[in-house]
């Protein structure tokens, strides 16, 4: 039987911790989870950053959403922002939405590299609109934290 499938492969042999960090340090999966890594020790562990992805089947793009949780309420969620890789050799440009409480605020952008990426990212975490969503969020595990207390 004949071979079918070829793998073409770009990347060599990963060895050690500098050639991972090579392999991966551009990928936009690897960038927003840099990101969440730093929610629980910049909000003293009240909430976490998750990075979640997806491949849509019908148009091959990549989407990988980063969310803040609460660390207490799992299921207390919000996509904070979504980038859409267009293809999946090459992750740039990539596009980039900030979701906001307001959804008419929502900003698309289109990231040519990895470095405008970090930019725009770290911008829009340090924003009034982050400080805004955590406070809402806040505000929900306040008032789950109550309703748990009047059911004890």
């Amino acid at each position: 039987m004949s071979k079918i499938f070829k793998i073409i492969k770009d990347i060599p042999e990963i060895k050690d911790e500098v050639e991972y960090k090579r392999a991966i340090k551009d990928n936009p999966e690897n960038i927003l989870n840099e990101y969440a890594e730093m929610v629980a020790s910049d909000t003293d562990d009240e909430f976490i950053g998750r990075v979640y992805t997806t491949t849509m089947e019908d148009t091959d793009e990549i989407i990988y959403a980063f969310y803040i949780a609460s660390s207490v309420f799992g299921d207390l969620m919000y996509r904070l922002i979504e980038v859409t890789q267009k293809n999946i050799a090459a992750p740039y440009p990539s596009t980039i939405t900030f979701n906001t409480l307001n959804m008419e605020h929502d900003e698309t952008l289109i990231c040519a590299d990895a470095t405008q990426m970090k930019k725009k990212i770290e911008n829009y975490v340090q924003s009034d609109d982050t400080g805004m969503v955590l406070g809402y969020l806040d505000k929900l595990v306040k008032i789950r934290n109550y309703e748990r207390s009047k059911s004890a």
